[in-house]
């Protein structure tokens, strides 16, 4: 017979099974583009897509005004296809620099995959104490310091900045996800020890693998 915890646990992977389903079958109806390149080997169960955007719909999601460049439509659905075709049971969604501080699209989809999802918000400077509470409730668990995008290579600014985004966000236990390139990344070097939060540069800190070691900022190990 099976235990009250099996049960539930049976019965949540049942909802979350038909809730995907739905999904995927509103995604294929609205004609979303799916990736259609299964992985060749057995993928971990817990496997995270660790950084992923979701854009649109416009019409309910408008970008900013301001924003320098215009990406393609996403939507949560092309999210929940590809993420059950490659087998990854979570995702961790980013609020991208064409939205600026308008975290809606984030929220929505975090909301649609319910238990699966957590998300990286991009925040105003003067935000309240009490906004950051109200995201942490929908399941944000970072914010986010887009520097690239903007052409930003001030460093003494990121140190400002990160120091306190750090010191704000920390009571929320939340990281700090930085965009930037490795130049930036080698001035921070000695900041990011003393700070209360962990650091996550998203992007592979704009490395580029054909240039192999030979980068500036680059730091390797004498073993490597």
């Amino acid at each position: 017979m099976a235990t009250r915890r099996q049960f539930i646990g049976t019965m949540s992977a049942l909802a979350v099974a038909m809730a995907t389903r739905n999904l995927v079958a509103q995604a294929e109806k609205s004609g979303a583009s799916v990736a259609h390149t299964p992985p060749d080997f057995k993928v971990p169960k817990g496997a995270c897509d660790c950084h992923v955007h979701v854009i649109g719909p416009q019409d309910r999601f408008p970008m900013a005004p301001e924003r320098l460049y215009t990406p393609d439509y996403a939507p949560v659905e092309d999210l929940v296809a590809i993420s059950r075709l490659l087998h990854l049971d979570r995702v961790v969604i980013v609020t991208p620099s064409p939205y600026g501080t308008d975290n809606r699209s984030t929220l929505y989809a975090i909301q649609r995959l319910e238990k699966r999802a957590r998300g990286i918000a991009v925040v105003p400077e003067n935000v309240k104490h009490s906004e950051l509470e109200e995201l942490h409730r929908q399941g944000i668990r970072g914010v986010r310091l887009n520097i690239e995008t903007g052409g930003t290579n001030d460093s003494k600014a990121l140190i400002d900045l990160l120091t306190k985004s750090a010191e704000n966000r920390g009571p929320l236990k939340w990281h700090v996800q930085i965009y930037t390139n490795l130049a930036m990344i080698s001035a921070l070097r000695d900041v990011i020890p003393t700070l209360p939060v962990p650091v996550v540069f998203d992007h592979f800190g704009r490395l580029e693998a054909k240039k192999g070691l030979q980068q500036p900022g680059f730091l390797c190990c004498s073993t490597c």
